[in-house]
């Protein structure tokens, strides 16, 4: 199983994740709507530090609160931000948290940026191509591609997923880093 916390691998600030951004101004306190690329996380229903990327190279360290609005809408809050017109500067500023304060996660659990751009082989270390999507659903799919344009459909069960080695600790005893092997039978497509 993963967890999303990003639309993709592509990080914007080193050993830091983007996890959505300001999308809009929200009444006349100074709110703003949040767009978070997983909307069910809870990082962000108590005040929590982050930084903001704007689109001109500039990082703001702030925090960030969230409350449900309505609908679908998610709405934060600022400390700094007090009106509107405060609060539409903001507006397309990413949202970024560093990786190591995300929440630690179960063995055979991985966030999606660990997992997006891995080379993956199968058990006869033949390789098929890299992870550039994953499609979330009762059972996640992991789209692998490889540079020929073949497309593979690996479903994120222990039955096709032997082995992910997503640690740097280079005296580990297991496989290189990055390599995902899957139980995979060209038949099998």
């Amino acid at each position: 199983m993963q967890t999303d916390g990003s639309n993709n691998n592509e990080q914007d600030l080193p050993n830091m994740l983007t996890m959505g951004y300001i999308s809009g101004t929200f009444g006349i306190r100074g709110e703003v709507k949040v767009f978070l690329y997983n909307p069910q996380t809870d990082l962000f229903r108590s005040s929590r530090p982050i930084t903001l990327l704007f689109n001109d190279g500039q990082q703001v360290e702030t925090s960030l609160k969230t409350r449900p609005g309505a609908g679908k809408k998610i709405l934060g809050d600022l400390p700094e931000l007090n009106t509107p017109e405060a609060a539409s500067k903001y507006i397309g500023a990413k949202i970024c948290i560093p990786t190591g304060d995300l929440p630690k996660l179960k063995e055979g659990e991985w966030y999606h940026f660990e997992l997006l751009g891995l080379p993956v082989h199968t058990q006869s270390h033949v390789y098929l191509g890299d992870i550039v999507e994953i499609v979330t659903g009762q059972v996640d799919i992991w789209i692998v591609e490889n540079k020929s344009g073949e497309a593979y459909y690996i479903p994120n069960e222990q039955t096709h997923i032997c082995s992910v080695n997503i640690s740097n600790d280079k005296d580990s005893n297991e496989l290189p880093y990055g390599v995902v092997v899957v139980d995979f039978d060209e038949d099998d497509e």
